[in-house]
C-alpha cells in the first residue's frame, strides 16, 4: 500500500509540470510564446486537479483498510479461525526448522527477492536492464508462546525491494495491498562479470552487473495481519483475502498504522490544491476566450 502524504502530491505535480513547461520545450523556438505558454498552464492546472483527486482517492481507500487493521483485537496463533481476520505478533520460523539460502548474500531466509541488472549502452544513452528477477519462499510459520500458524505468501504484492515481484500463478485470485517487509541485504552492489572479463594489456573489461537482494530471515519479530483459511490438507493458514490483505512487517501495529495517518492532512489540502489547479487553468484559458474572473466561477462552484 502506498504511503501517501502532501509531499507525495506536491512532488508528483511539480515533476509533471516541470516536464510540460520546461523539459518538453528544449530546442523549440515557439515553445515559450504566449499562446503556447497559456496552453501549458491550462495543462498544468488540469494535472494538479487530476493528481490531487487520484491521491485523495488512494488515501481514502487505504485509510479504510488501515482502520480495519487498527480495529482488530490482538490475537495469538491459537486464535486463528477460518474466515476470520487475524492480527498478532510473533517470530518467523521455517516449517520443521527448514531454511533456504539467499543466492547472492548467502544468508539463511524463508523468503528472498533477488534482482540482477546489466549495464547496457544504446548509442549515446545507457541504462540498467533487469536480467534476473527471482522471488522464492518456503513454507514458514508465525510462532508465539501458544504455538504457530502457517503463512501463505502466494501472490504477495510488495516486498519493498523497489522492484516488481513476479506473480507466482496468474490463475490464483490476487487481491491488492498485501505486503511483506524484508531486510535489504544488498542494494545495487556493482561488479564486473568474472565470466565475461578479458584482460588485454592489463586492462580489464566485461559486463557491468549489479545485485539487489531482500530477505525475510527466521527469528525476525513481526506483526502479521491476514485472513484465516485452510490449506488443502486441512491445516490452518494465514493468507490474503479480498476483505483483508496479508501484512507482514517488522514494525509494531501502532507504527505501521501511524505511517498511513501521516497523510491525513491531504484531505484538507486537497481542496486548496484543486482550487489552485482550477484557478491556474481558468486564468490561462482567459488568454484565448476571455471568459472572466476565475475567482467568481470558483466561488460559484463551491
Amino acid at each position: 500500500m502506498k504511503r501517501i502524504s502532501i509531499w507525495t502530491v506536491l512532488g508528483t505535480v511539480l515533476l509533471v509540470c516541470f516536464f510540460i513547461v520546461i523539459a518538453a520545450s528544449k530546442r523549440c523556438d515557439w515553445c515559450y510564446e504566449p499562446p503556447t505558454m497559456a496552453a501549458k498552464f491550462i495543462a498544468c492546472g488540469l494535472v494538479i486537479i487530476a493528481v490531487t483527486l487520484y491521491y485523495r482517492w488512494q488515501f481514502k481507500e487505504h485509510e479504510s483498510i488501515v482502520f480495519d487493521i487498527e480495529s482488530l483485537p490482538s490475537m495469538k496463533t491459537d486464535d486463528v479461525v477460518e474466515g476470520v481476520p487475524f492480527a498478532g505478533t510473533g517470530k518467523v520460523s521455517g516449517e520443521n526448522g527448514q531454511v533456504m539460502t539467499a543466492p547472492f548474500s548467502g544468508l539463511p531466509c524463508v523468503y528472498f527477492h533477488s534482482i540482477m541488472e546489466q549495464y547496457v549502452r544504446q548509442g549515446k544513452h545507457s541504462r540498467w536492464e533487469v536480467i534476473q528477477n527471482d522471488v522464492r519462499f518456503i513454507p514458514f510459520h508465525l510462532e508465539d508462546e501458544r504455538g504457530n500458524v502457517n503463512i501463505d505468501l502466494t501472490n504477495i504484492d510488495e516486498d519493498f525491494s523497489d522492484f516488481k515481484r513476479r506473480v507466482d500463478d496468474s490463475r490464483i485470485p490476487n487481491p491488492r495491498h498485501s505486503e511483506v517487509e524484508c531486510r535489504k541485504v544488498l542494494d545495487q552492489v556493482s561488479y564486473r562479470d568474472p565470466k565475461a572479463t578479458v584482460n588485454f594489456f592489463g586492462i580489464t573489461s566485461g559486463r557491468r552487473l549489479r545485485r539487489t537482494e531482500s530477505i525475510l530471515q527466521p527469528g525476525t519479530k513481526v506483526f502479521v495481519c491476514g485472513m484465516g483459511g485452510r490449506e488443502a490438507g486441512g491445516q490452518l493458514v494465514l493468507r490474503e483475502d479480498a476483505k483483508c490483505p496479508l501484512i507482514i512487517t517488522t514494525k509494531t501495529r501502532e507504527d505501521f498504522v501511524a505511517e498511513f495517518y501521516k497523510g491525513s492532512g491531504l484531505i484538507f489540502w486537497s481542496y486548496i490544491f484543486i482550487a489552485a489547479g482550477f484557478s491556474l487553468s481558468f486564468w490561462a484559458a482567459n488568454y484565448y476566450w476571455r471568459i472572466g474572473d476565475p475567482v467568481f466561477y470558483l466561488a460559484l462552484a463551491i
